[in-house]
């Protein structure tokens, strides 16, 4: 079963290269405990 560890608030009128980029960069730069149960809005 998958874990929700927090939730990401992406834009709707960017392309989906970005919006890619932008998950791969909080995938990437953040640990699971520092993002748990955390709303992130992207961009910051």
């Amino acid at each position: 079963m998958l874990r929700l560890v927090g939730v990401l608030g992406l834009l709707e009128n960017v392309g989906v290269g970005r919006v890619i980029d932008d998950i791969l960069m909080v995938a990437l730069c953040y640990a699971e405990h520092e993002i748990k149960e955390q709303v992130l809005y992207i961009p910051f």
